[in-house]
């Protein structure tokens, strides 16, 4: 099937729609960090907002340009892009499309934003025979995006350097594979008759970590003859996961208000920021039935391709552990795992992502048994899927959240010049808060060296050649 001329693509889930920009990491970290566009970046200038990936590519040259170094995914919300073309103005003069050229010009000068279109590209970024359209932002429409319409600011640079890397060692197949699916966009009208009636943003769709922190004066003092707090001590409180209607990590045989997990909450932080950027990782299609399966489904353990101290070996002496390939598909699985193991009794609570066609989702498989003293009011198994935009969204949130508020607490312990009979280092304090506060920009710009290859081979074996993995997925 041909593509027209002037089609808008892009990758878009019911809510939000991906666009590309790139800048400096002096613009960029800030904005990752904070989720959302902060100084340096001018509200003052035009900005322009690319759906095209492989456009960003030609523009920014792989991000190798000067000061286009960082490059970026921003999930928006398709109002606010539809808001946008709405109320754009071509950025050349058309004869065909305007009446003449004063009446455009004047529109120019009202118009908050504008667009053009440019040859679209192909993997090796050369032009291809129909446009990509890129949308220019200015006065109201920068204050919209930056406050109204984003969602999610990702950097993505090590991504873009894995595919210009693949296509240099010329394996363009697995170069494909890292990129967005992007397709034709709907319009407004028909993107009403797609959705369901009664179906609203933050109900299935919707994931967000939950949290309170303590009273300040009752956060417990860490010590005995000499109490002392510190950052992570004072992140006491309870938290939960809100997730496609469910409530997890709530507890049962609770009479207290908070009946959640009482812990640290920069426990759960850390923890999210280290394991995101293996969520948001895309899982092969091939590779499904694995992520899919239980442990208990295995055809062996995996432990079992550990050398012994003596070196004695159970598996006949054809594993090379600790880099046996069932070790490494067992690892990789186990890196999907959000770790509860500080708990009794934990949950099992695995997020892994899918892209397959139109579908760019995040799985969330929660299982726990009830041992009679700890429990859960969710059901000892749920799986359910949100859109990766929403997971996105939700561990942004919850980083803004907790900087926030730790940060409110620490102007309040200045204020009151510490605690009374608590040693704590408020200079200390406040170092280590406006460090922690770079973390999740820092987490987010790992990209995961997946041994792929490895991981198959393993899974293969765990799943003995598929036909374990034919009962899982039947």
């Amino acid at each position: 099937m041909s593509v027209p001329t002037r089609q808008v693509r892009g990758c878009y889930s019911a809510d939000t729609i991906t666009v590309y920009q790139a800048y400096s990491a002096q613009i960029a970290l800030p904005a990752v960090a904070a989720n959302r566009f902060v100084p340096p970046f001018k509200r003052d200038r035009m900005t322009w907002i690319k759906p095209s990936f492989l456009w960003m590519m030609y523009r920014s040259g792989w991000a190798t340009k000067p000061g286009q170094e960082r490059v970026l995914s921003i999930d928006i919300t398709r109002e606010g892009f539809e808001w946008a073309l709405a109320r754009a103005c071509l950025s050349h003069y058309d004869r065909d499309l305007h009446g003449d050229k004063a009446t455009w010009s004047r529109q120019l000068k009202t118009s908050p934003v504008r667009v053009q279109w440019d040859p679209e590209r192909s993997l090796h970024l050369t032009a291809l025979p129909y446009r990509s359209l890129q949308v220019g932002l200015s006065g109201e429409a920068v204050d919209r995006y930056v406050d109204d319409w984003t969602v999610t600011v990702t950097d993505i640079t090590p991504t873009v350097h894995r595919v210009r890397d693949l296509l240099r060692s010329g394996d363009d197949q697995q170069a494909a594979a890292h990129l967005p699916v992007e397709r034709a966009y709907p319009g407004p009208d028909r993107r009403q008759r797609q959705r369901q009636p009664g179906r609203h943003r933050g109900t299935a769709s919707m994931i967000r970590f939950r949290f309170e922190l303590y009273p300040l004066d009752e956060v417990s003092p860490w010590g005995g003859d000499r109490p002392t707090l510190h950052w992570f001590g004072l992140t006491e409180g309870w938290y939960w996961l809100e997730a496609g209607g469910q409530e997890l990590l709530r507890r049962t045989r609770q009479t207290h208000p908070h009946p959640f997990v009482d812990y640290y909450l920069a426990r759960l932080w850390e923890d999210v920021n280290l394991l995101t950027p293996t969520v948001l990782e895309p899982v092969p299609d091939d590779v499904q039935p694995f992520i899919d399966s239980h442990p208990a489904q295995w055809a062996c353990d995996p432990l079992e391709f550990v050398a012994e101290p003596d070196g004695y070996r159970t598996d006949g002496g054809d594993a090379d552990a600790p880099g046996h390939p069932v070790l490494t598909a067992a690892i990789w699985y186990g890196e999907h795992n959000l770790d509860l193991g500080y708990l009794r009794n934990p949950p099992r609570l695995r997020f892994w992502r899918t892209t397959r066609g139109v579908r760019d989702e995040i799985t969330v498989d929660w299982q726990h048994q009830d041992d009679g003293e700890i429990g859960f009011t969710a059901d000892h198994a749920v799986r359910l899927s949100v859109p990766t935009s929403a997971y996105r969204e939700a561990v942004h949130t919850l980083h803004r959240d907790l900087m926030n508020m730790m940060g409110q607490r620490i102007e309040e312990l200045e204020r009151r010049g510490g605690l009374p009979g608590v040693d704590l280092d408020l200079v200390q304090l406040r170092r280590e808060h406006e460090d922690r506060q770079h973390w999740l920009a820092r987490n987010l710009g790992r990209s995961p060296a997946t041994d792929w290859d490895a991981v198959r081979r393993g899974a293969r074996q765990l799943l003995v050649d598929g036909e374990r993995a034919d009962a899982a997925a039947s």
